[in-house]
């Protein structure tokens, strides 16, 4: 900001000194015709030279800012795709591991679930087996007859 500051003010005190200013060309001897600050045309090249100077170097500066912004930009683009493609592909493998975990945990409720026959087996089983006795016992009191 300095650097402006100080480009800008050099490029306008030159021109705010000759705004209402009087030129008059003289020669060597001659007596001026007005007070004032009379320059050679060495020191008016310096000046006109310095002037287009400080409008060269506020180009370069803004050039060379608007460049940098630009890259600026860019690059927080490009992190900002990259941060974006990252958040999906995690997001995307947290939802395979998520429906993944969701079918194996229909899977152990399917099976939870079925019927448990094991009452009936058990009360099948002892009702076989007290038919079967009984069976067995009639069976040898009548061979015993």
């Amino acid at each position: 900001m300095k650097k402006i500051t100080i480009i800008l003010l050099l490029t306008l005190l030159p021109s705010l000194c000759f705004a209402n200013g009087k030129v008059a060309a003289i020669k060597k001897g001659q007596t001026a015709p007005f007070d004032g600050i009379l320059f050679d045309k060495k020191a008016e090249a310096t000046m006109a030279a310095k002037r287009e100077s400080a409008v060269k170097i506020c180009e370069i500066d803004k050039n060379y800012t608007i460049k940098k912004l630009k890259a600026e930009c860019d690059f927080d683009k490009r992190f900002l795709t990259i941060e974006k493609t990252t958040a999906q592909n995690k997001h995307d493998s947290l939802m395979n591991l998520k429906n993944a975990e969701v079918k194996r945990l229909e899977k152990a409720l399917d099976k939870a679930t079925k019927p448990d026959y094991s009452r009936f087996w058990f009360v099948g089983g002892f009702v076989a087996g007290v038919g079967l006795s009984i069976g067995i016992f009639y069976a040898a009191a009548q061979a015993g007859k």
